[in-house]
């Protein structure tokens, strides 16, 4: 009872350290144009009660309604969207106490300060992208499936249907998940070798629990359904639904978004920020390989870096998809090292480096290059300019705005949430001194007579993304 009391304590200690980390200064970083555009829709749906999907540009419905709560408690602000993904950033990492009786407590420990420490994970879970929500549903689904398959209770047969379910409500790269974990049940039954010591028979298991499986879906349709049809409200969203994982298989594999990069990009980036995670993770897999465990998570990291190198379409936000399972193997990547003295002396060694590495690259990206396009997870991340453009428009005490050009301007819609804002082409505007505040690119002309009445000030809203701020003088 006094170990487990332990256990218990250390893991909350390691929680308490994940609180402060996530939320000191949760509102340094400028939002990121994604932001901006999330931050807007969720606004809307707070004035009219209603999100539409569109699967040609935006991602499933989720991460809209579970940030409503925030932006309703702290206003318009970053830390109102920002709050709910840290939010969930803290349930994934307590998923992981679920997980402690599949390692021993040291293998344990490193997984909790890996999860806590790792840069990728850190920078995202304190911005609000629809990945943080992605990979916390991910792991319930995984936690909600090995206890069901170790218990074969039809509780955690439910969990896992239901969990499923919110991961096709947040992203369409639900139906790579979806391929990952039906195609190892498929192997698996194949091939002897995938299922492992534990010699699972997932034909048997169909078989012994039809009545719950389809309870199980008809669980999962209902809740994709409710969601996505705004609770009922519009049922025809329903054909979108089926025509999403085209589209953007479509997006995935074509460069129309200009986000096209090499096979290579997300190894080189966790070899460069995630390094220890990555060596003690392809340990880890190498361990299950050799001692046939824990294959299905070994199969879960393996084929996600692979699928998603394999797309071109990359974000940098992807990467957490790849991080999250490998700290779960890092985990059984020490085990290696425990066969004798000599061993465990040099895995101390490399757990000293490994955390120190860890904690230099998570304070370098959170908190002194945030915004440095030398940072790789700052992917065209607004500039630390948007702060004094933002602080001189309230201190000029106008309210009066004119977004002149082309679409080139998110986060400032929701920045300027409070202001009467109107966006167009300068065609449009008739009486354009009629307006306190002009914003425009940097190499749209106005008018002489018009722009001696302003004060003009150049800023990079986002990397080699230049606009000019005029303030009536």
């Amino acid at each position: 009872m006094k170990k487990h009391a332990k256990e218990i304590l250390i893991f909350f200690l390691i929680f308490l350290v994940l609180v402060f980390l996530r939320l000191y200064l949760l509102d340094l970083r400028p939002l990121h144009h994604d932001e901006g555009v999330h931050g807007n829709f969720i606004l809307k749906l707070i004035e009219l009660g209603f999100y539409k999907y569109n699967p040609s540009y935006f991602h499933g419905p989720f991460l809209y309604y579970a940030s409503l709560l925030g932006l309703k408690i702290f206003g318009p602000t970053p830390l109102g969207l920002r709050i709910t993904p840290v939010f969930f950033g803290f349930l994934t990492f307590l998923l992981l106490f679920f997980l402690r009786k599949y390692y021993s407590f040291l293998s344990f420990v490193i997984v909790c300060l890996f999860y806590v420490l790792s840069p990728s994970i850190s920078y995202y879970s304190r911005s609000l992208h629809h990945e943080t929500f992605f990979v916390f549903f991910i792991l319930a689904f995984y936690v909600s499936l090995i206890y069901f398959l170790g218990e074969k209770k039809p509780l955690f047969l439910y969990l896992a249907a239901a969990f499923f379910a919110f991961i096709l409500t947040e992203k369409e790269n639900f139906y790579i998940v979806a391929f990952i974990f039906f195609s190892y049940f498929f192997l698996a039954n194949k091939i002897p070798f995938l299922k492992g010591v534990e010699k699972i028979n997932f034909c048997e298991i169909f078989k012994k629990f039809r009545k719950e499986i389809f309870c199980s879906f008809i669980l999962f349709l209902f809740i994709v359904i409710t969601l996505y049809s705004n609770f009922f409200k519009d049922l025809s969203i329903i054909s979108d639904i089926v025509i999403a994982p085209f589209k953007w298989f479509y997006i995935g594999t074509s460069d129309v978004q200009g986000h096209n990069k090499p096979f290579y990009y997300f190894p080189s980036l966790l070899f460069k920020y995630e390094l220890p995670i990555l060596f003690f993770g392809f340990l880890g897999i190498i361990y299950s390989l050799k001692k046939r465990k824990n294959l299905l998570l070994s199969w879960w990291a393996v084929l996600t870096i692979l699928i998603y190198s394999l797309f071109p379409y990359k974000t940098p936000w992807l990467i957490i998809n790849l991080t999250l399972p490998l700290i779960l193997l890092s985990g059984y990547g020490i085990a290696i090292f425990l066969k004798n003295k000599t061993l465990k002396i040099v895995l101390a060694l490399l757990l000293i480096i490994s955390f120190i590495y860890l904690f230099y690259q998570h304070i370098q990206v959170n908190f002194i290059k945030y915004a440095d396009p030398k940072n790789d997870f700052a992917y065209a991340q607004t500039t630390n300019d948007i702060k004094w453009v933002m602080e001189k428009i309230k201190n000029s005490g106008y309210k009066k705005v004119a977004i002149i050009g082309g679409k080139s301007y998110w986060p400032l819609p929701f920045y300027l949430y409070d202001y009467n804002v109107l966006y167009g082409q300068l065609s449009v505007f008739k009486n354009l001194e009629d307006y306190d505040i002009l914003i425009t690119r940097k190499s749209t002309k106005i008018p002489a007579e018009i722009a001696k009445k302003y004060r003009a000030y150049n800023f990079e809203l986002r990397p080699n993304v230049w606009l000019k701020l005029y303030i009536e003088k």
